[in-house]
């Protein structure tokens, strides 16, 4: 008898913070979870799974619309640093006998079965994906503004800003960066590709699939342009700063010299 196959649906979603797992577990209620070294792993009801990871990704895999939107809410209300709530993206895991190995399309993975060490699997390289996708707004978002600026400065020929906005636009732009390069960090290959030679190369289909070294690449060139921006508005700052110095300490001299003059002549 021919076996029925089976979907599930992967939600996935992105934060700006990190989620370290032993603070992590705390947030999660009804969810018996197993804490790892950078990752919190746990069975929701029925065939449900749920994957926290520490560089500020959420998968759930085959939980119910409404036990996911309180589980990622009862997340996203215990982080004071986010800027707008997390990004989410859907994929489908199906399940099929009948494929004698994994396929990957833009929207689904199929496998011939599913053990825990697969779906640990498929639910790492999903957290990757949207914490790029995640990343890749933002940084976006940060270059429009760069342009902006540097669009002002082509028009007319200085900053356009107080440094108290460049200030804080740096400061703020800094901050991020640091936390998508410590998230970052933690897309490298995972411990169990070193394991299970299946699992090694279910990992490396998916990322090939969906692109998540070209990504990274794209993101890493983003971060530089941002980075090497930010350093030259900084010196156009200090360079305006500087001559407002010297044009300062110019004007005092020429004062005391006429007023020099004005005492002699005064005098004589």
């Amino acid at each position: 008898m021919e076996r029925a196959t089976k979907t599930l649906t992967v939600e996935t979603y992105s934060f700006e913070s990190r989620l370290p797992p032993h603070v992590a577990t705390t947030w999660i209620e009804g969810v018996e979870l197993e804490v790892r070294k950078s990752m919190l792993v746990g069975a929701v009801e029925g065939d449900g799974a749920l994957f926290v990871f520490d560089f500020g990704a959420v998968v759930c895999v085959g939980v119910e619309r409404a036990r996911v939107d309180s589980l990622v809410d009862g997340i996203f209300r215990r982080l004071s640093r986010e800027p707008h709530p997390p990004l989410r993206e859907n994929f489908a895991l199906e399940i099929d006998p009948s494929v004698a190995g994994p396929r990957v399309s833009f929207d689904r993975v199929v496998l011939p079965a599913l053990t825990p060490l697969d779906l640990e699997c498929v639910a790492t390289v999903l957290a990757q994906s949207v914490t790029i996708d995640y990343f890749t707004e933002d940084l976006e978002s940060t270059l429009g503004r760069v342009q902006e600026i540097a669009e002002l400065i082509a028009k007319k020929g200085r900053l356009g800003h107080s440094r108290g906005y460049l200030a804080k636009f740096v400061a703020g732009s800094i901050a991020s960066q640091v936390e998508m390069i410590h998230s970052i960090a933690l897309l490298d290959k995972p411990d169990f590709t070193w394991e299970d030679e299946g699992a090694e190369r279910l990992y490396d289909i998916l990322r090939h699939h969906l692109e998540i070294q070209e990504r990274h690449r794209a993101l890493q060139i983003k971060l530089t342009t941002i980075r090497e921006s930010l350093s030259q508005f900084l010196e156009m700052n200090t360079a305006r700063r500087a001559l407002l110095l010297e044009t300062t300490v110019v004007l005092l001299i020429l004062f005391e010299i006429v007023m020099g003059l004005f005492e002699a002549f005064g005098h004589g």
